[in-house]
């Protein structure tokens, strides 16, 4: 019975000094969401905001009818709002560095006239690795985005650099020059290299805010999610940590309004995911949702089916960097980088209309008309490839933000000629780079070699043409139809010179 008595002791002071430690980690900040205000006046009775929810990158919290909120926080992430609708987008003032205990933190938002109607640019991976590639981002991407003034602001889809914390800062002047504003996914290769895991992503917070982030734009509501775990010293694999699932589960819940389209943002592609189900689980509802992501240097679009309900799309989008700027240098010095899947570097623009979008491929330096690789001849052509010639009579085509939801008709001379036959293969261009590179004519020493594989890629479209009837020139015209890019027509001049 004594042993018992001891026992039973030794059990309540254990789960007391549990508790106790558990209390101990939890951290208790305050503050109030004010409204800007533009007079001096106005500013010396600055409104408090009700209704807004805060965050810690895990739980959420909402602020009373005088715009003031009580936090109770564990998490060793920046503290954010969740930005409504409504209300401008600033690039840093939405969030706070990791809280101390006590501290009391104020958020000001200033109301913004916004309809349901906007632009946002989708960004891959930057992934610049010294000053020199920084350099090319300027002069290339920077540049012509700088000069752009169709799209409201732009999501980093993670990767901004590559494994070099120390040009955050150069890189950041680059971001800040733009007159838009951004928002930024943690990448697997923008943390501390060989750093402590809980040390890895500190640079990152420091300079771009918290890994899991939500902010609501028009009718949408913009999720952001970590998407990066780490294993060993330099490794990582793609899983949601419980806090992600948790993040969403209650932005979802207390958020989220009818009818709201849902964009979720995050670097490693869906399909990826160890524990993708975890997040699939909870979007089966009744909204529209769109994923972006980026990390493979290449563009697919995939689709996974929801019972009753619309499929959920994933986009992913390419990279900035192209096939990590290498390749054949031109006259600005810049790496054709032609990615992987024979797409060039570039980025997508996304189109929302109230709850619904439109996507377009935006090649970096090209004509925005200019969606697609077009190939004429035989696979080994060494010259321009416009021509049908003996040994081959295929037409191919790469559009680069197909999917199997496109169907492309082909014209010539006016006359239907049929739908072309989608196909997973190797870009046409790609396989000469690799030759040319394997012969060691390309690229030169000034340039760096490109790492090509036999990947294929999944947006290649192709047609027989041994049955045109049509000889030396022609001008065929392609038609695209697909419920989610913006319509398409375009027009291809080449040569009949079989005999």
């Amino acid at each position: 019975m004594a042993m018992i008595k001891k026992l039973c002791i030794l059990i309540f002071f254990f789960g007391f000094s549990v508790n106790a430690l558990i209390a101990q980690h939890y951290r208790s900040i305050s503050g109030k969401v004010y409204l800007k205000e533009n007079s001096d006046r106005q500013k010396r009775k600055s409104r408090g905001i009700a209704g807004i929810y805060l965050s810690d990158g895990e739980h959420l919290f909402k602020t009373d009818k005088s715009g003031n909120f009580n936090a109770k926080i564990s998490s060793e992430s920046p503290f954010f709002v969740i930005v409504p609708g409504g209300y401008k987008m600033e690039n840093t003032s939405w969030y706070r560095s990791i809280p101390k205990d006590g501290e009391q933190i104020n958020f000001e938002l200033q109301k913004e006239s916004i309809n349901d109607n906007f632009n946002f640019l989708a960004i891959g991976d930057l992934q610049v690795g010294s000053r020199e590639e920084i350099n090319m981002a300027d002069v290339s991407f920077f540049r012509e985005i700088a000069n752009r003034d169709d799209f409201d602001f732009g999501m980093y889809l993670g990767d901004l650099v590559n494994d070099n914390t120390e040009i955050f800062h150069p890189l950041l002047e680059s971001m800040n020059s733009i007159s838009k504003p951004y928002r930024v996914v943690y990448g697997n290769h923008d943390w501390k290299h060989g750093a402590l895991h809980e040390l890895q992503d500190k640079p990152f917070e420091a300079d771009f805010g918290p890994k899991n982030y939500a902010f609501e734009r028009g009718n949408v509501l913009f999720i952001t999610l970590n998407s990066i775990y780490p294993v060993g010293k330099y490794g990582y694999k793609g899983i949601y940590k419980a806090e992600t699932i948790s993040f969403v589960k209650e932005v979802l819940d207390k958020v989220l309004k009818k009818n709201q389209l849902i964009i979720i943002n995050q670097h490693i592609p869906l399909r990826w995911m160890k524990n993708k189900n975890e997040l699939l689980d909870l979007l089966t509802i009744d909204h529209e949702v769109l994923v972006l992501s980026g990390h493979t240097h290449s563009i697919s679009r995939h689709f996974y089916q929801r019972d009753g309900r619309s499929d959920i799309q994933e986009v992913v989008c390419g990279a900035v960097s192209g096939n990590w700027w290498t390749g054949q240098k031109n006259w600005e010095a810049l790496p054709l980088a032609l990615m992987k899947d024979g797409a060039p570097r570039g980025y997508f623009k996304v189109s929302v209309s109230d709850n619904t979008y439109k996507l377009r491929y935006k090649a970096i330096g090209l004509d925005p008309g200019r969606q697609m690789n077009t190939w004429f001849g035989s696979l080994d052509n060494n010259y321009i490839a416009n021509t049908i010639d003996t040994l081959s009579n295929k037409f191919i085509l790469n559009f680069y933000a197909g999917s199997d939801k496109t169907k492309i008709k082909v014209f010539v001379k006016d006359q239907f000629m049929g739908y072309m036959e989608k196909e997973n293969k190797l870009d046409p261009y790609i396989n000469r780079i690799k030759l040319w590179q394997d012969k060691e004519l390309y690229p030169n020493k000034l340039s760096q070699k490109s790492p090509y594989l036999n990947t294929p890629s999944s947006h290649i479209w192709s047609m027989d043409m041994s049955d045109l009837n049509f000889k030396d020139f022609n001008l065929l015209t392609i038609e695209m139809e697909d419920p989610f890019l913006e319509p398409f027509k375009y027009s291809i001049n080449f040569r009949d010179f079989r005999e």
